[in-house]
């Protein structure tokens, strides 16, 4: 069924209990807390109301790490066009290394972004460590995983392929987000990835295995992203 907006419905923030503040909508009608910075270790939740529908609010969460990363480079190849063709191709490769609390586990997702290209590849090699207890996934547009699949001080590659329908391929612009997200964001994603295909789930509607959220639909949670961008 299609979604209907709640043009009266309020959404506050709480902080460890206490109610922090009242999130503002935005020109894309979604509730924000601009300039808002959580505290360490401190614990969040949010809570809806509307006059004519049940009050809707989340578990308590306590907010991501920091995605943290160094040794950033970028390589780019060109390749050559086809005698005859139109299609320009390039490929970048970032190298990057994630600094992480060996003693914590934190799971990342990877997502690719291409200005002015028709079409694209896309690799992540955070795979190349697969173990028993390394798991690791593509779903819709992000390559998932955890630092299980990493070692100490390894070196990551991310590689994309742009190609673009101009014999000039200097107007793309690559990007990658890389993000550091919660357990049970990575659980719900490995789930339904075990259930649809990307294509499949890219029409589903709510696409969530499991909600913490009481009365609704949908997951309160952080993520704290990094994004690394190339223009060609």
């Amino acid at each position: 069924a299609a979604r209907t907006e709640v043009k009266e419905a309020k959404v506050f923030l709480f902080e460890n209990g206490v109610q922090l503040m009242e999130l503002q909508r935005d020109s894309s009608k979604n509730f924000v807390a601009p300039n808002f910075l959580p505290k360490e270790n401190s614990k969040y939740k949010i809570k809806a109301q509307s006059p004519d529908l049940p009050d809707v609010e989340s578990e308590e969460i306590v907010f991501n790490d920091s995605t943290r990363i160094s040794n950033i480079q970028a390589e780019v190849r060109t390749f050559p066009i086809e005698p005859g063709g139109t299609v320009a191709k390039k490929a970048v490769l970032f190298t990057y290394k994630f600094d992480f609390d060996s003693t914590k586990i934190n799971y990342y997702a990877i997502e690719k972004f291409i200005d002015k290209s028709n079409e694209q590849g896309f690799f992540v090699d955070s795979l190349s460590n697969n173990t028993a207890e390394c798991v690791g996934f593509y779903f819709i547009t992000s390559e998932f995983f955890s630092t299980k699949c990493l070692k100490s001080g390894q070196n990551m590659r991310t590689g994309i392929d742009a190609f673009s329908n101009s014999k000039n391929a200097n107007a793309m612009v690559v990007r990658i987000k890389i993000s550091t997200i919660p357990k049970f964001y990575f659980d719900n994603a490995n789930a339904l990835s075990q259930t649809y295909t990307s294509l499949e789930a890219a029409f589903l509607e709510p696409l969530y295995s499991v909600s913490n959220i009481k009365n609704g639909y949908g997951n309160f949670y952080s993520k704290h992203s990094i994004t690394l961008t190339y223009k060609l």
